[in-house]
C-alpha cells in the first residue's frame, strides 16, 4: 500500500510505475496495491491486477483503516531536496503501527531511522532500485516479518509519548516551569500557524505540479481527486 498526500504519485510514477510490468510478469496477479490519498495512473494495469483507491481521510480514520488493511508492505517513494529533507519520518511510524513493513527512499528522513534490511527496506531513487526492494521484501517471508518486528520495538522503545516529553523537558528546561494561565490565544495562535503553514504546503505542491505536468496536467490531476473525493462521499451517504 502507498499512502501519500497530492503530488506524491509524481514519485510513484517515476520510481515504481516503470517497474509494475516487471512484476506483473513474475508475480502475476499475486500482489495488488492499494493507494490512501495519491492517484497515481494505473488504468493500464487495472485489469491484470487489483488496484484500489482509497480518498483522504482524518488521521485517526486512516490509522483504522490501514489497520484493518491487513496489506504486507508499506511503500514510500520520496525524492531529496531542501524541502523534503526537512520532512518527518511519520510513514515509517504510520505503517509499523499498523502493523507491516516499509520500503523507502534511501534519502533523508528516512535514513535517520532505518537501516536497511534490519527495520525496513531502503531503495535508491532508481526503477532498478526499487524492483530489487520490493521482490526482496516479497520473496523473503523471514525477512520481512523480521524487520516489521525491530521497527515495532524501535518505535515502542525510542518514541513513546512519556519518553519524548521526557526528553523535551530535558532539552528545554524551561517547558516544566512555564505556566501558561489562558490557553485560549495559544490555540487560536497553534490554528492559525498551521492553517498557514497547510496553505504554503498546498502552494509549494501546486507549483511542483506544473513544473512537472503544466497546467493542463494540473487542472487534470484537481479534476481527478475533486472526482474520487465526491464519489467517496457518495458512497459514505449510501452506507
Amino acid at each position: 500500500m502507498f499512502a501519500a498526500g497530492a503530488n506524491h504519485e509524481i514519485m510513484f510514477e517515476q520510481f515504481v510505475s516503470p517497474i509494475v510490468p516487471r512484476l506483473i510478469k513474475k508475480y502475476g496477479n499475486k500482489f495488488s496495491f492499494s493507494f490512501y490519498g495519491v492517484h497515481p495512473d494505473m488504468s493500464m494495469f487495472e485489469d491484470k491486477i487489483n488496484v484500489e483507491y482509497i480518498g483522504s481521510m482524518p488521521l485517526e480514520q486512516y490509522r483504522k483503516a490501514i489497520q484493518e488493511g491487513y496489506y504486507d508492505i508499506g511503500i514510500a517513494p520520496l525524492e531529496t531536496n531542501e524541502f523534503t529533507k526537512c520532512k518527518y519520518y511519520n510513514k515509517y511510524i504510520e505503517y509499523t503501527i499498523a502493523g507491516f513493513p516499509g520500503i523507502y527512499s534511501n534519502v533523508p528522513p528516512y535514513t535517520l531511522v532505518i537501516k536497511d534490511g534490519i527495520n525496513g527496506f531502503l531503495a535508491d531513487n532508481t526503477p532498478e532500485a526499487w524492483f530489487t526492494s520490493i521482490c526482496r521484501a516479497i520473496d523473503d517471508v523471514s525477512l520481512r516479518r523480521s524487520c516489521y518486528a525491530r521497527a515495532y520495538d524501535h518505535i515502542l522503545t525510542n518514541m513513546n509519548a512519556d519518553l519524548i516529553l521526557k526528553k523535551l523537558i530535558n532539552d528545554i528546561p524551561e517547558i516544566e516551569n512555564t505556566h501558561v494561565e489562558d490557553k485560549g490565544p495559544i490555540i487560536i495562535t497553534l490554528k492559525i500557524r498551521f492553517a498557514l503553514i497547510r496553505f504554503i504546503e498546498c502552494i509549494y505542491l501546486v507549483g511542483e505540479y506544473i513544473k512537472d505536468t503544466g497546467i493542463t496536467g494540473t487542472l487534470k490531476k484537481i479534476k481527478s481527486y475533486t472526482r474520487d473525493s465526491v464519489k467517496e462521499k457518495g458512497e459514505k451517504l449510501g452506507q
